[in-house]
């Protein structure tokens, strides 16, 4: 069973989020949160293996709560946005990359064989 957490400042999108893990046997909702301060606490007090969390909220973004989490869990990044989607790849990549996966290999076929870093 994988502890999960789901973080939205949206009501109804929280609420959809609770119902849809609520029907996967093996995720066990530890809390469901309005903003990442709130999730920051419950992650302090309880182990989370899994985090579903909304990129774009207010505050502190979901992107900014990732990227200040000393230990990552598994993300699951929710959006409504194509331009917060590449902002939660970057990110995604960034991390990977500080350990030292071969990262290049996942941007290329996302962004085609050209020179991607210039």
């Amino acid at each position: 069973m994988m502890n999960c957490i789901a973080i939205d400042d949206e009501p109804l999108a929280l609420e959809l989020l609770k119902d849809n893990i609520s029907k996967l046997p093996f995720l066990n909702l530890v809390a469901a949160c309005n903003n990442a301060f709130e999730a920051m606490e419950t992650m302090e007090k309880q182990a989370v293996d899994l985090v579903f969390i909304d990129i774009q909220m207010p505050g502190l973004t979901g992107l900014q709560f990732i990227a200040s989490l000393e230990k990552k869990p598994l993300v699951i990044f929710i959006t409504p946005t194509n331009n917060m989607l590449w902002k939660a790849m970057i990110l995604t990549l960034w991390i990977i990359s500080l350990n030292q996966w071969p990262w290049n290999v996942l941007l290329k076929p996302v962004i085609g064989p050209r020179n991607f870093m210039n």
